[in-house]
């Protein structure tokens, strides 16, 4: 592992840049695709956006961890979420092909995660059935009380996508977060129905540069009240 290395963080944010702008076009074909030729462009975040957004993402990701195998899983795992968060910001849907692409970088980055694949590889899938299970069923009640589609099927895969990555801790206090970004991003932009992909990405950074401490803190604050 490298740490504290001014020539790597560079190299990784200029990745990110490189990496946003290819992701933007991606996107923009993507698009330009679904609606049989007509130009996106308008509709899209800003190239020089996609850019700089995502060479702050990667080297905030390298400055709190430095250059590891869990670095490059979570790097990996920001651009996917970038594009997720991309296309549903437009048009509220989340490809599943890119949810796929999630899971197959889950499991090539397994074996290299700290302990065992085993031990990973349960803790994800229970992170993942949990979170995923949990938000499927609260969104059938919650469509059942309102009478309308409150929490879309592609949002719920995309939780049980990242339970894998976090685990059910982890998990929940992704999803704690996610809720309360949506809820804020709901009030901030004052509309009914928001894309919830890109809150639930940005809850994702928050907990892979924060998570554990966040979860330290607390269980200390738990154990002083049992005191």
């Amino acid at each position: 592992m490298i740490k504290n290395s001014r020539g790597i963080w560079i190299v990784i944010a200029i990745l990110g840049g490189v990496l946003g702008f290819f992701i933007h076009l991606s996107c923009l074909k993507w698009l330009s695709n679904r609606n049989r030729g007509e130009p996106m462009e308008k509709n899209l975040w800003n190239r020089k956006y996609s850019e700089v957004l995502l060479s702050i993402i990667f080297l905030s990701i390298i400055v709190q961890d430095g250059f590891c195998f869990t670095t490059v899983r979570y790097l990996g795992l920001a651009c996917i979420l970038f594009a997720i968060s991309l296309i549903d910001s437009i048009c509220y849907q989340i490809p599943n092909r890119l949810l796929m692409i999630g899971i197959i970088w889950w499991l090539l980055t397994l074996p290299f995660t700290k302990g065992s694949i085993v031990e990973q590889g349960v803790s994800g899938l229970f992170g993942a059935f949990f979170i995923g299970g949990g938000i499927l069923f609260l969104s059938l009640f919650l469509d059942h009380q309102l009478q309308r589609e409150s929490i879309g099927g592609g949002d719920v895969k995309l939780f049980c996508l990242l339970g894998l990555y976090f685990g059910i801790e982890l998990g929940m206090l992704h999803l704690i977060i996610s809720c309360i970004i949506g809820i804020l991003f709901v009030l901030f932009l004052k509309k009914e129905k928001i894309p919830f992909a890109p809150a639930i990405s940005i809850s994702a950074w928050i907990v892979v540069l924060f998570g554990k401490e966040m979860l330290s803190c607390y269980w200390s604050f738990f154990a002083s009240l049992m005191i």
